[in-house]
């Protein structure tokens, strides 16, 4: 008892010293407190680890407080870990023993019947309950919490976890109760021994600090009286105590704003800085501050130095050793582990860790067989993490987690490809539509200069044949130039020359395209679709050991025996060439790789179906998934990513190949089209309206020549006859006919 006495005592005279003349000051009145009689009483389980260190605090605060001849008497109960024992004593200590003051206890289902039991007589109770409902106060205003708010220091806690990007963690504490109040002066003894102090519990802390609140309360104003007077002298307690400033707020310690880090090494430890709330790290309570904690300087953990805090060992990490692209995965017999590991999908994972600060060690170890049984390594702990051409598909979680994707996800269908037949590739520049709206407007703007020029011209007369046949000529013929017949007519005129300068440009266009598509390859599928790969029954390939296995089958419904796996775009290729297959199903990374390889020889038909994207595989729940699939981001969103798969997979440059839609349509020459139409039809208009007007006029004329003729029959015959010349020669007589009988 001596030797913990001395060490207390010890300790808190260091922090009156640090403190100044405001903690001498409430030092000395601690001690200083009137002579006389005072009961105290207190609650604990004493049979368990924290209640022999709250016992052995009290102990050492009465000596402290109460060694000058003060006549105290100082009541210990023992609630043995049971609420109604608890209440009990509680009410033996107010109405028999007469206490001024209770301490304790730990638990709140205690703390609430002992503060019921207290309610009238207003005997303060300092708790060391960690938690107390908000209407507690309201209802027990004796109530007092001694143990201060643990908000605060977990927010610093979660700083620090923060500061080193640890996505879990795991708390080690101790919940044993075979520690003995006896092992406590000898386990001082000892540390003392090689330099070092591992200091008293917290709650001892809490306890020592209570008893000195009540007696800084009862020595305040010379007064020894308890009930609501003491209360309210607690209430106003405001010193720096072992467990740091005690100050009530809301009849609770205030939460303390500043915390101190330590970093424990062995035996021994080194002060790092301070953490303040609300503000950060900084290496004294004055200086500059930062919001992560590896500013402050170097960390030791117990797994290693600060770069690898989390004390894992080396990860054991897997590759496919069977990979058919080596652009992808590339395992040849070198290395640490017996091989050299290269390609896309390996210097992606080396990109991705560079971002994570705290990732482990790690080594690669390559792995002879399917992919499945790979991903299952995972789940029977074999491996740590899997990396490699590894799709990502559903069947695959039973056993690991994937990251994101990092290259592009689908699965397509690669079949030989065809050049396509030329023979009527000069209709091809143009779709069938544009060719319709040509002859439509073609026929129309020379039926609108044939019936202008028709009664102008004699070669446009004859019969109906005739002139549909001239018609047909005209019409084909302004579609070239203007040197048909002479046009006569201003409105054919203008309707012709606007359909040259049309004309003139969609036979531009069509020779253009016309010589792009005779002189730029142009293939075709030799299997159009999948369903005549499914109703031929054709033999179909896919990759080894990938899930497509159960996919063709179970989902695109392909008989099982027309199904073949192949490892390798040279297998694949040689398949083709043999006539073995008639189609291959590839994932998206390989399909860029085969079709670029072989150029022309192969392409892509039919949807993309959205499955598959590889991604790297870590055990189910891992605390490293979260942090890569973060970094991947990154280095996707810079263009790390994009910069690895123009180095690694970007095939060489084919010939360029001319795509089934090169075929020119009318929307390019809406425009054209309404403005030459719009032309012919006001001309034909104008013409029309014209030729009715002229005949109009011709009637007008007859009708009004009508009464003009009718007044000049009506002149004597008479007169003009009187004015006529008479003739003066005379003319022979005729002979007479012989009288007929």
């Amino acid at each position: 008892m001596a030797t913990l006495h001395q060490a207390f005592s010890l300790f808190a005279l260091i922090f009156f010293l640090i403190s100044g003349s405001g903690a001498d000051q409430s030092t000395k009145t601690t001690q200083a407190i009137i002579r006389g009689s005072s009961r105290i009483g207190a609650i604990v389980d004493t049979s368990s680890r924290i209640g022999k260190e709250v016992v052995v605090a009290m102990e050492v605060a009465k000596e402290g407080c109460y060694g000058f001849g003060n006549q105290t008497f100082f009541h210990i109960k023992d609630s043995q870990k049971d609420a109604i024992d608890a209440a009990l004593e509680a009410k033996e200590l107010i109405d028999t023993v007469h206490v001024q003051a209770i301490i304790g206890p730990h638990t709140w289902e205690e703390v609430s019947l002992v503060a019921e039991i207290a309610r009238e007589t207003q005997v303060p109770i300092l708790s060391f309950s960690d938690t107390a409902p908000e209407w507690a106060t309201e209802r027990w205003p004796s109530l007092l919490q001694a143990s201060p708010d643990k908000n605060v220091q977990m927010k610093a806690i979660a700083a620090i976890v923060q500061s080193w990007n640890l996505h879990q963690v795991t708390a080690i504490y101790e919940d044993t109760d075979s520690s003995v109040r006896g092992v406590i002066p000898h386990l001082h003894d000892a540390l003392r021994e090689v330099n070092s102090e591992r200091g008293p519990g917290i709650y001892a802390v809490q306890a020592y600090d209570s008893m000195r609140t009540i007696a800084l309360a009862l020595n305040k104003n010379g007064s020894k009286r308890g009930g609501k007077e003491l209360l309210e002298n607690i209430l106003d307690t405001d010193f720096h105590g072992l467990s740091g400033k005690v100050k009530f707020k809301n009849q609770k310690v205030a939460s303390a704003e500043i915390f101190q880090i330590v970093n424990v090494i062995g035996m021994s430890y080194n002060e790092l800085g301070y953490w303040s709330h609300g503000v950060g790290f900084s290496e004294n309570i004055d200086g500059n501050k930062s919001k992560s904690m590896i500013d402050l300087g170097q960390v030791n953990w117990p797994g290693g130095p600060r770069d690898d805090p989390n004390g894992w060992t080396t990860l054991r990490i897997g590759v496919p050793s069977s990979s058919g692209y080596k652009e992808y995965v590339n395992v040849e017999n070198d290395g640490p582990s017996g091989k050299n590991f290269s390609g896309f999908t390996i210097e992606v994972f080396k990109e991705t860790i560079k971002r994570i600060p705290f990732f482990p060690s790690y080594d690669f170890y390559g792995f002879d067989g399917d992919y499945n049984e790979l991903v299952e390594q995972i789940h029977l702990k074999k491996f740590d993490a899997v990396v490699g051409d590894v799709d990502i598909v559903a069947s695959r979680y039973q056993d690991a987690e994937f990251t994101s994707p990092y290259t592009e996800t689908g699965l397509v269908l690669i079949v030989p490809a065809r050049s396509s037949s030329k023979a009527w590739s000069f209709i091809k520049p143009f779709t069938t539509t544009m060719w319709v709206l040509i002859s439509v407007f073609t026929v129309y703007n020379g039926f609108v200069v044939w019936w202008i020029e028709r009664k102008s011209c004699d070669e446009l007369q004859g019969s109906i044949p005739n002139q549909i046949g001239i018609m047909l000529w005209l019409s084909y013929n302004t579609l070239l130039s203007l040197n048909a017949p002479t046009l006569h007519s201003n409105l054919s005129r203008m309707s012709g020359v606007v359909w040259l300068y049309v004309s003139s440009i969609i036979i531009h266009t069509y020779t253009a395209n016309l010589t792009s598509m005779l002189t730029v390859q142009k293939l075709e599928p030799t299997v159009p679709r999948v369903e005549e790969l499914l109703n031929s029954n054709a033999k179909v390939g896919y990759c080894t050991g990938s899930y497509m296995a159960e996919y063709l089958p179970g989902v695109l419904k392909f008989k099982a025996e027309n199904l073949k796996k192949y490892g390798s775009a040279e297998e694949y290729f040689s398949a083709f060439k043999n006539k073995e297959i008639s189609a291959a199903f590839l994932g998206t990374p390989y399909a860029k790789l085969f079709l670029g390889r072989y150029c022309n020889s192969f392409i892509q038909i039919g949807e993309t179906y959205k499955i598959g994207g590889f991604g790297f595989a870590f055990p189910r729940g891992s605390p490293l998934l979260a942090s890569v699939n973060e970094a991947l981001l990154k280095i996707t969103e810079n263009g790390k990513v994009q910069a690895l798969e123009k180095k690694w997979i970007t095939p060489e440059k084919c010939p360029e190949i001319q795509s089934e839609s090169s075929s020119l349509g009318p929307n390019g020459f809406l425009v054209l089209f309404y403005i030459t139409g719009g032309t012919t039809t006001a001309a034909f208009v104008i013409y029309v309206c014209r030729t009715n007007l002229s005949r109009d006029r011709k009637i007008w004329r007859t009708i009004s020549a009508v009464p003009k003729r009718w007044c000049s029959l009506r002149t004597p015959f008479t007169t003009r006859v009187a004015s006529a010349e008479i003739p003066t020669h005379t003319f022979p007589e005729a002979p007479v006919p012989p009288a007929s009988i």
